[in-house]
């Protein structure tokens, strides 16, 4: 990507996460050309969206659940999720810190302020316009505590709808979610068996059979279904995790490393090609309340503006996202302007450069 001056940055921000193609992918560019050219919108279900949804459920190979709905956008979803279930349950439960979009009853808590860090009751995420109405029924449990989610649902289980959350705390630290019930994190299968399938098949019930709606011009858009078919096949080209992944850890432990060379306090935490930045820190956070006692303002201070310098497009907040384009040509640049960026910090402390807020 180039800048406002022409000057060229190897990004690893990915529009927040979205491009993890990257940016301009000649197979997604053509497959939205070559859509653009049949419509741009239907009205109706169309061919495309079976063919996501047999990719993404795995019917097509013989199994998964078999059912998907398309949205326009993640906050659809949040607004959507009441009617979920068979019966009328009203309440939403959320993880403190995560983010699912603009909508007011799942815009809360995202992220609390300190004196806020551990309430039940949702934090609207505006100083104004979310009417306390609109979020009143939404429930919110800290991350990777299952003694807070057990009393959540002893409390309300009967009223509560869904859980939704993010697979990891990305939007506020990339915390990885504990093992659950002897699980390592992230080994969770999908629903196979009768007993899943027929819980599975109740959730959606609601939509199939009108009790709620799932309306939106732009549902199901061919364009978007035309790139996510397409984003898919770039990312099942063989060892494209693998890469992203050996990518992400190669950074971290490149920052480590460095940081700890140069002594300088700093953890990284996350999951391959997602992964958060902590100065201050000596062991990975587990959730939100544990990402404050980090210094919030050092990223944004070092090693941000010397990378960018550097030319390392990165986020202000410690976030790093880790594309299917990231190749070992771009780890050779990004490594050394980490080391440069670290070394501009300890002479910046060296030399006085005082609290936290100064440059």
């Amino acid at each position: 990507m180039y800048d406002a001056d022409g000057h060229e940055l190897l990004d690893y921000t990915l529009a927040w996460g979205l491009l993890i193609a990257g940016s301009c992918h000649p197979r997604i560019n053509a497959a939205v050309r070559d859509q653009l050219r049949r419509s741009y919108a239907v009205g109706a279900g169309h061919e495309l969206e079976v063919r996501l949804a047999e990719r993404l459920t795995g019917s097509a190979a013989g199994g998964g659940p078999g059912y998907v709905r398309f949205l326009r956008q993640r906050d659809r979803a949040g607004g959507a999720a009441p009617g979920a279930g068979g019966h009328r349950r009203d309440k939403i439960l959320k993880f403190e810190g995560h983010y699912h979009g603009w909508m007011n009853n799942v815009l809360v808590s995202h992220p609390p302020p300190p004196a806020d860090v551990g309430a039940a009751r949702p934090v609207p995420a505006l100083a104004a316009g979310q009417p306390a109405a609109e979020y009143a029924d939404t429930l919110v449990a800290p991350w990777n505590d299952l003694d807070a989610l057990r009393a959540a649902f002893a409390a309300h289980g009967d009223e509560i709808a869904c859980v939704i959350t993010e697979p990891l705390l990305a939007n506020s630290g990339c915390c990885e979610p504990r093992p659950l019930l002897g699980r390592p994190a992230g080994d969770r299968p999908c629903p196979r068996r009768a007993g899943d399938l027929r819980r599975a098949r109740a959730a959606f019930a609601p939509l199939l059979d009108g009790r709620t709606v799932h309306s939106g011009s732009n549902n199901g858009s061919p364009v978007a279904v035309a790139a996510a078919l397409a984003t898919l096949e770039v990312l099942s080209e063989p060892d494209t995790y693998d890469t992203m992944h050996a990518h992400g850890r190669a950074i971290r432990r490149h920052l480590e490393q460095e940081a700890s060379r140069l002594g300088v306090d700093l953890v990284t935490c996350g999951a391959g090609s997602v992964f958060s930045v902590h100065f201050g820190l000596r062991k990975p956070p587990r959730c939100y309340a544990d990402t404050l006692a980090a210094d919030a303002t050092a990223f944004a201070r070092f090693p941000r503006p010397p990378c960018c310098t550097n030319g390392i497009y990165l986020l202000p907040d410690g976030r790093w996202y880790v594309g299917a384009t990231h190749t070992d040509r771009e780890l050779q640049r990004t490594l050394p302007a980490i080391t440069a960026a670290l070394q501009h910090r300890l002479r910046w402390r060296l030399t006085g450069g005082g609290g936290r807020g100064q440059h």
